[in-house]
């Protein structure tokens, strides 16, 4: 069974799809698969999905690069 979030209002347009959301009580990460708006409730639904390790490392990469580089600059400008 998917994770659901409900939220008021059409957020289509303003939901992050790259988002990651977590970890959860069981330590998972957690990805937005679908978001739909349904107008008779006037609400907006994200479907959440389960990250799987190697997308986590492939998408927390490009994270760690920059902050080794902003480590490096601060280390260098700061002493």
């Amino acid at each position: 069974m998917p994770d659901i979030l409900r939220y008021k209002g059409d957020l289509t347009a303003s939901i992050d799809r790259d988002q990651m959301i977590g970890p959860d009580f069981g330590k998972r990460w957690l990805g937005i698969r679908k978001v739909e708006y349904h107008p008779d409730t006037g609400s907006t639904w994200v479907t959440l999905r389960g990250i799987l390790p190697d997308e986590y490392r492939e998408r927390l990469q490009p994270m760690v690069e920059q902050a080794r580089e902003q480590e490096r600059i601060r280390k260098l400008f700061n002493g």
